[in-house]
């Protein structure tokens, strides 16, 4: 029996800019049924460290299959990812 496996699902960073004491991170998914309750933004004070979730954070669909994080600055360094429950 051949059993075709689903796709894995994309997300692409197009885009972070830091204002005003907040984070915006701006991405894209390749699942077209995806929305904001998708995704949660994760962050760590080190690349390599533990991540949990970004406090405060929310998510907006910007349309289509693109989205957009908003994100309170904790700290002078962190680091986000984008992630799917």
């Amino acid at each position: 029996q051949v059993v075709q496996l689903p796709t894995p699902v994309e997300v692409n960073i197009t885009g972070i800019t830091s204002s005003g004491g907040s984070v915006t991170i701006k991405f894209t998914t390749s699942n077209a049924s995806d929305t904001t309750g998708s995704f949660t933004v994760v962050s760590s004070g080190s690349v390599n460290g533990v991540y949990s979730a970004a406090g405060g954070a929310s998510i907006i669909s910007l349309g289509g299959q693109a989205f957009q994080a908003n994100v309170p600055q904790n700290g002078d360094q962190q680091f986000y990812r984008i992630s799917r429950p």
